[in-house]
């Protein structure tokens, strides 16, 4: 499943910034976190997306045409962007055989992520970082 999201990723940040992200060592743990899961043969797989401010920034000036976006086109940009990396992830999934659905994306807070996986993804664009973290968290 890393695979696929990392390719997701990839593709999504691609699709929204028309930049390729690169692999980074950088964990992002404090940011804008959204979660989805994905729900395969009764299992849920949560996905964590940690966000850098400036990131969203850079989508809603690309995607909006908003130079100062306010806290909340923030948030929906962070719901946004877990949304397409996961579906981008289930139709890559899906030409591989592999069948999932996922839920909606939900904004948990802006401010520190405790994860309890090690499988985890880190990137950089030109503009901040982000990181994905599957599995369960620290209360």
């Amino acid at each position: 499943m890393i695979e696929v999201l990392e390719k997701a990723f990839i593709k999504s940040i691609q699709e929204m910034l028309e930049e390729t992200p690169k692999k980074a060592k950088r964990m992002m743990k404090n940011g804008f976190i959204s979660s989805i899961e994905i729900l395969s043969s009764g299992e849920r797989i949560p996905v964590f997306l940690i966000i850098r401010p400036l990131l969203l920034q850079a989508l809603a000036n690309r995607l909006l045409g908003e130079k100062e976006p306010d806290e909340a086109t923030l948030i929906d940009l962070a719901n946004e962007l877990s949304n397409l990396v996961v579906g981008v992830a289930k139709v890559i999934a899906s030409d591989k055989g592999k069948d999932f659905t996922i839920s909606t994306p939900q904004f948990l807070k802006i401010g520190k992520f405790e994860p309890k996986s090690e499988a985890s993804l880190h990137f950089k664009t030109s503009h901040s970082f982000c990181s994905l973290y599957i599995g369960a968290v620290r209360g």
